[in-house]
């Protein structure tokens, strides 16, 4: 059984505790070398992180995000 990633964790969070999905905008060009994210957790808390890609500045968003949980 492999480990869920930090996007996958913390969706299965929200919808636990919130029952609604969370929101991930992409700040800025994805052509960009450095792509940035945002994610908005239902209770409007916002979370921004960078990455190589739109996957990588994701997963960092999120991992931000669950030390909140």
């Amino acid at each position: 059984m492999s480990t869920p990633t930090p996007l996958a964790e913390l969706e299965q969070l929200s919808q636990k505790h919130y029952e609604k999905p969370i929101e991930i905008f992409v700040i800025g060009e994805e052509s960009e070398p450095i792509t940035t994210v945002k994610i908005v957790l239902p209770t409007g808390k916002e979370f921004t992180a960078q990455g190589k890609n739109k996957e990588e500045a994701t997963q960092n968003a999120a991992v931000e995000a669950l030390k909140t949980f």
